[in-house]
């Protein structure tokens, strides 16, 4: 008895340790192709010091607020790649999957 508990309580464990779902993240920007951005994501999905990148695709849409720090607003055509920005998603999103992810909210670092 006492070695299922253990077991289901280190399964518990390991999938609270695998969930990468966030409302927002600091990021930068790595490529703009219409309305959707891609973002670095490598500091949240990855738990190592491996150079390999993870990028997430993220839809803006037509209600997505982007504003500078200073709450100026911005186009979407003003947003470059390299730029540090604060996203906040639609919904909390899974960093690690490969599903398209919506934005809230994008702030303009630097």
């Amino acid at each position: 008895m006492m070695k299922k508990f253990l077991c289901i309580l280190i399964f518990s464990f390991l999938l609270a340790a695998c969930n990468n779902k966030v409302d927002e993240i600091e990021s930068r920007i790595v490529e703009i192709s219409g309305i959707e951005i891609v973002l670095d994501v490598t500091e949240y999905v990855s738990n190592t010091e491996e150079t390999v990148g993870y990028d997430l695709r993220a839809a803006v849409e037509e209600d997505t607020e982007i504003t500078s720090k200073d709450g100026e607003i911005i186009k979407l055509e003003e947003l470059q790649p390299d730029q540090n920005v604060q996203v906040i998603f639609d919904e909390p999103t899974d960093l690690s999957n490969n599903e398209t992810a919506f934005i809230k909210k994008i702030t303009i670092l630097e």
